[in-house]
């Protein structure tokens, strides 16, 4: 599965002025300094021989942004007119009523393959944009080619390779918190600590500049859909309307019986339990876990199964973790009303999980 990033985009800019190269700078939320893209290939004909610049409304914490600073590789498909179907019913239309006409609407899709990270997309129906003239033109048939020789040459990893890479990404977060907590009085700490983990020269450091609205031209595009022919199996609809796998919406309602549980009794006061919390903090972490893996499902026409068959194993880790404290928890006498309920529901969840992981091995094969 590709590394996507849209709420966590703070603004960015992808130029392709320079035909048979990209480069560009994305700012990331929680991170001063940009990711460079230099990029062999072709935007697709809207956005090929021009400057693209786009800015989020709303950035937003939730995304991982542990990327190298420099990102070298291949382009993908890289686009600001990509067609998106768009929900088109009324909230206040009666049941039993006909769905209007499906309304079609443009998104920003950007997608390269990285030697350090893979394959990572940037994609929104949200961002503001401003676009430069065209200095050249590129054939569609141009664009086809190019993007059949980038997948020709880029494998999707399997589990374990993606296993190998979370882990490398983990040494690299350990030095991170290690380098801001080293620096964390320096004035100069966010360049420091840059310099400290390798990311980029002294001209790559510079700090974004403001986002200039009044000349942007800001232009507006309605937000993505998921795909409804997969509706039930990959995602569905909550009741606040935000789009999620069936198993994740599963994880965060038990997630949050048992925080709702337990604090209702009064467990979590200053004399709190320390493994009453660990068994709180796990479930909690296995229900992000389980949204990282599988929320994407809603919107990728290809699932990357081994990066999902990896996610899902770091998953079972916090669900382990929970099983384990359970048994603790119980000779404590803490919550023996509810401690064989919590203890059914996680290993259902675990055999739930279990399940997926070996669906997505045979899709593997």
């Amino acid at each position: 599965m590709a590394l996507r990033l849209a709420k966590s985009i703070i603004r960015g800019e992808v130029d392709n002025r320079t035909p048979g190269r990209i480069e560009g700078k994305v700012w990331l939320f929680g991170r001063k300094e940009p990711i460079v893209l230099e990029l062999v290939g072709n935007c697709q004909p809207d956005l090929a021989g021009c400057k693209l610049w786009f800015e989020n409304p709303f950035p937003a914490a939730g995304e991982s942004v542990h990327l190298n600073t420099l990102q070298q590789g291949h382009a993908g498909d890289m686009t600001a007119s990509r067609k998106v179907k768009l929900l088109n019913v009324p909230p206040s239309k009666p049941k039993g009523e006909p769905d209007e006409a499906p309304v079609f609407g443009n998104a920003v899709y950007l997608e390269w393959y990285s030697s350090t990270n893979g394959r990572v997309i940037i994609e929104s129906a949200d961002f503001q944009l401003r676009l430069s003239d065209h200095d050249w033109s590129l054939q569609d048939g141009e664009q086809q080619e190019a993007s059949a020789d980038v997948e020709a040459t880029e494998p999707l990893l399997d589990e374990f390779e993606w296993e190998s890479f979370m882990r490398q990404s983990d040494e690299i977060a350990k030095r991170y918190a290690k380098a801001l907590q080293r620096f964390s009085h320096h004035p100069d700490r966010d360049r420091l600590v840059a310099r400290e983990m390798g990311w980029g020269t002294e001209e790559d450091l510079e700090l974004p500049t403001p986002w200039d609205e009044e000349s942007a031209g800001m232009i507006s595009f309605c937000p993505l859909v998921p795909n409804p022919a997969t509706e039930g199996r990959d995602w569905c609809r909550t009741a606040d309307g935000e789009i999620h796998h069936p198993l994740t919406v599963r994880c965060h309602a038990f997630s949050l019986a048992v925080w709702q549980y337990c604090n209702a009794l009064g467990l979590f006061s200053d004399l709190e339990d320390e493994d009453l919390r660990k068994m709180v903090e796990s479930t909690d972490n296995f229900s992000a876990k389980i949204a990282g893996a599988l929320d994407s499902m809603a919107y990728d026409d290809s699932p990357d199964y081994g990066f999902m068959i990896a996610y899902l194993k770091r998953a079972l880790g916090y669900l382990h973790d929970a099983i384990n404290v359970l048994s603790v928890i119980e000779e404590k006498r803490l919550i023996p009303e509810k401690i064989q309920l919590f203890r059914n529901e996680l290993f259902a969840l675990r055999e739930a999980v279990l399940a997926l992981m070996d669906e997505f091995r045979r899709q593997c094969t």
